[in-house]
């Protein structure tokens, strides 16, 4: 802890990442990002560099595990979220919570979705008779966040 906190690195270890990047993000946003990103792989080598080689070894195999565990799992959701489809007469706002919250898990394993393909991905399931509005949206190329659709 004494190398990270000389080196200002340790708040990685005691602060939430920053949100991924949007497409319309500031440079600002982008430096701040690319410093977390840098900084938290600086920490990850002086805590492995830190570990004895038996515990190292222990981690190398539950970090495999774990990735094998996480594969399946964002496969499972990633396609739960590519076949969704909303049923006609079943409510809009409830379709729409459903699938920013599947985008949210995606991107929890740092599968990151472009806004354009997120809005692709809550549209496209909905029943014919949202044909008119999806056609409006995006004649009038509407910008909105996914949670105001």
């Amino acid at each position: 802890m004494v190398v990270l906190d000389s080196e200002h690195i340790g708040y990685v270890l005691d602060n939430e990442p920053p949100a991924p990047l949007v497409d319309e993000a500031t440079a600002e946003e982008r430096q701040t990002h690319k410093k977390w990103e840098d900084d938290e792989l600086k920490v990850r080598r002086y805590i492995k560099s830190s570990l004895s080689s038996q515990l190292l070894e222990q981690y190398e195999k539950l970090q495999e595990l774990y990735d094998e565990s996480i594969s399946t799992v964002s496969y499972e959701v990633t396609s739960k979220l590519f076949r969704m489809r909303m049923v006609e007469g079943t409510s809009l706002s409830d379709h729409v919570l459903k699938m920013i919250k599947l985008i949210k898990q995606v991107e929890g394993f740092d599968l990151y979705l472009e806004y354009r393909i997120q809005v692709n991905l809550i549209l496209q399931p909905l029943p014919p008779s949202f044909k008119s509005y999806i056609t409006n949206f995006n004649m009038n190329k509407l910008v909105t966040s996914i949670e105001t659709l």
